[in-house]
């Protein structure tokens, strides 16, 4: 499962692998994290486990370059889902379960309250 992460509003974007393959294992695991643990995944990503590579065009890069990394790397939909990390109330997972469905995974355990 590849995962394209939107880290605090574009400041950088990351490909993620995570440690568990099924989307409720995933689920289960990000509704697991408090607000504590939180607070350390956002000075640190990679705390999430799995498999992390920063995605980012390179310094030199032509107009080519940067319009293929725009348009393919950064292509929502070359990837198993997207998300969004910033604070825990508005991080997510978002998988696409139909042709205009979606499911959204959330970080932490939010309620209706």
């Amino acid at each position: 499962m590849r995962i394209l992460i939107d880290e605090e509003y574009g400041y950088r974007h990351w490909e993620w692998i995570p440690h568990v393959n099924a989307k409720c294992a995933l689920k289960e695991f990000l509704e697991g994290i408090d607000a504590n643990q939180f607070a350390d995944i956002y000075n640190d990503i990679t705390l999430l486990g799995g498999m992390w590579r920063e995605l980012r065009p390179k310094k030199d890069a032509t107009d080519e370059e940067l319009d293929y990394f725009y348009s393919e790397t950064l292509n929502r939909d070359k990837y198993d889902a997207c998300g969004h990390l910033h604070e825990l109330h508005d991080s997510y997972v978002c998988f696409r379960a139909g042709e205009n469905e979606t499911e959204w995974l959330y970080f932490g355990k939010h309620t209706d309250e």
